[in-house]
């Protein structure tokens, strides 16, 4: 599959190293978590609502970054273009065995810093 561009907020990110016994690796990467979209204004889901369920604002998704992205991240939270790809997952689950689709950062780039200022709203 082809790599594509999104613009990120990052909210966290945090290097980790994990030695995997059972085959003599180390998993090293960074833990991050984004809101998958660079607009901050309130809002309401209304694919959601139409279900019958009440979801407001925007959910933080957790990935893993290559290492090599560390120098890289410059203002957390901030704003990034984020490379990524998107390959599948094999998941079995209840004896049945799924591929589902994930996706993975592959490169990131600093575009600017988040600068969140009180706003108040009216009372309604």
């Amino acid at each position: 599959m082809q790599n594509f561009k999104q613009r990120f907020i990052m909210l966290f990110a945090s290097p980790f190293s994990i030695e995997d016994k059972e085959r003599g690796t180390i998993n090293e990467g960074i833990s991050t978590y984004f809101l998958m979209d660079d607009n901050l204004q309130g809002r309401i889901d209304t694919e959601a609502a139409a279900r019958g369920q009440e979801v407001f604002g925007i959910k933080a998704t957790k990935m893993n970054m290559p290492k090599e992205t560390r120098q890289k991240i410059r203002n957390v939270p901030g704003f990034y273009d984020c490379t990524l790809k998107m390959t599948t997952k094999r998941v079995t689950q209840n004896g049945n065995t799924n591929e589902i689709p994930t996706m993975q950062v592959v490169d990131i780039e600093f575009v600017g810093a988040v600068d969140a200022q009180l706003k108040t709203l009216d009372k309604k």
